[in-house]
């Protein structure tokens, strides 16, 4: 008795534990189906209490909310889920038991709604290297329902999907195989797997350095490695062979023999062909010089010229300005011209046609640029006077008062005299500016015994014209024992002047 009174009070004080599970049966989860309706159904595991409800969850109507339910003492249910659209959504059951006690399946399933279909297959493709495929196929013509696309699996051809939804495929330049491509509409609809084959296209080889001028003792060959002269971008062997008949070459892989006839002596322009199976290409021509070259061979070269160059003078900046220099020159032979910069004499390792450089520091900077047909060198060059901004201020006031238009930067140039601007043309010691060129002083020693000189023979001949105009003439009259000396007695001259004057006629 007292046992069962035990029991009682333990089922009283002690409540039940509820076992309760929801399991999801169907559909399974992330299927697809181009139906706009699903039946969904789960079922319940519940060992202690009776059910009271089971009910469906879901995101259809774009919040995860109670969509239907089914009520009593049941273990399963299956719900409709109708009129969806194209879209993915999310979906649980909800079981409650009589004590209250809830429970979700521990893991939501979703499933895709997709109308669009796709009707194929798309055709496989190929087409030549280094060229598009364009305007191939309209994707409109084997999806339905379907408003963008996307496209997987290619990476060195491009596809490019226009407004109207035409493809078209562009492939890397000097690329050739094939690609395997599936395209996608925006519903969830795949193609069929699409094959894209490039073929390959024979491809010229190039010439990627030039050869410079080479001289060789007589009978001495002479080794160039061509990897560094020529390429092919298809990876051909080439084969090469040389223009002029006075040489001759032997290949070994890549290394080039150029074999001059023996005992030959003399200079000739020569250049190298390149060729792969098919196609070829040539070096630029380049002077090969064998031994002693005679007067006449060496002196018919022309030099280079320059037609053109920019800056057309010299120039002014401000301190961190860049300055673009470039020159245009022809060669009468037709020679392959180099070029080599330089600042203040500092070879700038710039080979072409055109230089740009930043002037950092304040200062007079030279800037040259030698140009070569691999015999005979011109050179090009500019002054660049680098100034603060108020220097440059200063030399465009002087600019605006003397001819020279950039007066005042401490360079002499065209134009400019030691009277127009003086900061820039400075007489040396010893010098003078003379309506505007510098002259040499005169000594002043010179000067003045030059000027004495002249005032003694001025008087040696005032002296020499009183003596036969005056003093002659008086020694000549009656009376006088020497010639212009009177013996005769003085008289004094009257009281009246005038009286002795008249007695004197």
């Amino acid at each position: 008795m007292k046992r069962g009174l035990l029991v009682l009070l333990l089922l009283i004080i002690i409540p039940s534990v509820s076992a309760l599970s929801v399991t999801l049966n169907a559909p399974t989860d992330a299927v697809s189906n181009s139906s706009t309706s699903f039946l969904v159904n789960c079922s319940v595991t519940e060992e202690t209490y009776s059910m009271t409800s089971i009910k469906l969850y879901t995101d259809v109507t774009g919040t995860w909310t109670e969509t239907s339910s089914s009520t009593g003492n049941i273990s399963s249910a299956q719900f409709p889920v109708s009129s969806l659209s194209d879209g993915t959504y999310t979906w649980n059951c909800l079981a409650e038991n009589a004590n209250f006690d809830t429970a979700f399946a521990s893991a939501n399933r979703t499933f895709t709604v997709s109308t669009s279909t796709f009707s194929g297959p798309i055709a496989n493709q190929s087409w030549a290297e280094d060229s598009n495929n364009t305007n191939v196929f309209d994707l409109d013509t084997y999806f339905s329902g379907a408003t963008t696309y996307t496209v997987s699996g290619n990476t060195s051809i491009r596809v490019i999907i226009s407004s109207d939804n035409l493809v078209t495929f562009s492939p890397t330049i000097n690329w050739s195989g094939s690609e395997v491509v599936i395209f996608s509409s925006d519903l969830g609809a795949s193609s069929n797997s699409v094959n894209l084959t490039v073929t390959n296209v024979n491809d010229s080889p190039s010439s990627i350095l030039n050869i410079s001028n080479k001289t060789l003792d007589v009978s001495e060959n002479y080794t160039l490695d061509m990897s560094t002269y020529f390429s092919d971008i298809d990876g051909d062997s080439l084969n090469y062979t040389i223009s002029n008949s006075h040489f001759s070459v032997s290949e070994n892989g890549d290394l080039l023999t150029i074999i001059p006839e023996t005992s030959w002596t003399g200079a000739e322009e020569v250049y190298i062909t390149a060729a792969d199976s098919a196609l070829s290409a040539s070096s630029n021509v380049f002077t090969i010089t064998v031994g002693t070259v005679t007067t006449t061979t060496a002196t018919t070269n022309t030099a280079p010229s320059v037609d053109s160059f920019t800056p057309d003078a010299d120039t002014s900046i401000e301190e961190g300005e860049a300055v673009d220099f470039s020159v245009t020159s022809t060669d009468a032979d037709s020679d392959s011209l180099t070029y080599a910069w330089y600042i203040d004499d500092v070879d700038q390792s710039h080979t072409t046609a055109s230089f740009s450089n930043t002037f950092a520091t304040v200062g007079i900077y030279t800037v040259k640029v030698e140009i070569s047909d691999g015999t005979d060198t011109i050179t090009q060059s500019w002054t660049v006077a680098v100034q603060t901004e108020e220097e440059l201020e200063v030399a465009s006031i002087l600019s605006d008062s003397t001819d020279s238009i950039v007066c005042g930067n401490g360079v002499s140039e065209e134009g400019e005299t030691c009277t127009s601007c003086p900061l820039d043309v400075q007489c040396e010691s010893g010098y003078l500016c003379n309506a505007g060129i510098c002259e040499e002083k005169k000594s002043s020693t010179k000067a003045i015994l030059i000027f004495l000189l002249t005032l003694g023979g001025i008087m040696g001949i005032g002296a020499f014209i009183y003596y036969y105009t005056t003093l002659r003439k008086i020694g000549r009259q009656p009376g006088n024992s020497r010639p212009g000396v009177s013996l005769g007695k003085r008289q004094a001259p009257p009281v009246n002047v005038s009286d002795f004057y008249k007695g004197r006629r």
